[in-house]
């Protein structure tokens, strides 16, 4: 293991606990229907026991460079705070900042008696830019159609398919960009001091 944590290192890492995911939308829209109420476990005869964990890295690009963890700390607080009653009967039994394989592995034993974990992203690491070249040869997908992602595209790749769909991760949320720059690339990538991979390469099988 790094010494950074990756959200799924952490949930096999706090394994046997309850685990809630929240980012930065949190309060803003999502989380509750308009006019709702939280729905609070009112059987239960004491408090729920909630560990509170503000996940992230020093180094995170996303969502600023120079974020404030303890700014956006102060924000998630007075959100909590505004709550006020609805959360009467929720006991935040352990409130950390969790920015390492070894911070996780630190405050583990104080992880195994509480009902559930809220983790709360503040930043998200980038360790290497991926990335792969090809040649768009259709769009599937028209403006005509009544489909959710009109953005589709075929690529004919350039490299090894096996071994891009091997390396391929971080999800769908990609940048296409035409034309080749690489080099643009690889001088960015050496000057924040990060790696740049090519997925498409059997080399990195």
């Amino acid at each position: 293991m790094s010494g950074q944590v990756s959200c799924r290192e952490f949930l096999q890492i706090a394994a046997g606990s309850g685990v809630y995911l929240a980012g930065a939308g949190f309060f803003a829209g999502g989380a509750r229907a308009a006019g709702s109420r939280l729905v609070s476990p009112g059987c239960r005869r004491s408090k729920v026991k909630v560990a509170r964990l503000y996940m992230g890295t020093r180094e995170g690009l996303w969502p600023k460079p120079k974020l404030s963890f303890q700014d956006e700390i102060r924000t998630y607080e007075a959100q909590f705070a505004k709550l006020g009653g609805e959360m009467a009967d929720v006991d935040f039994v352990v409130d950390e900042i969790v920015a390492s394989a070894e911070a996780v592995a630190r405050i583990k034993p104080r992880l195994q008696d509480v009902d559930g974990i809220l983790v709360v992203h503040l930043s998200m690491g980038t360790g290497a830019i991926l990335h792969f070249t090809g040649t768009i040869i259709d769009a599937p997908v028209g403006l005509e159609h009544e489909r959710g992602c009109r953005t589709k595209i075929t690529v004919k790749v350039d490299g090894d398919i096996t071994a891009l769909w091997k390396n391929w991760s971080q999800g769908l949320h990609r940048q296409t960009v035409y034309g080749d720059i690489r080099k643009e690339l690889g001088q960015f990538c050496r000057y924040m001091g990060l790696k740049m991979i090519d997925e498409a390469s059997a080399m990195q099988v």
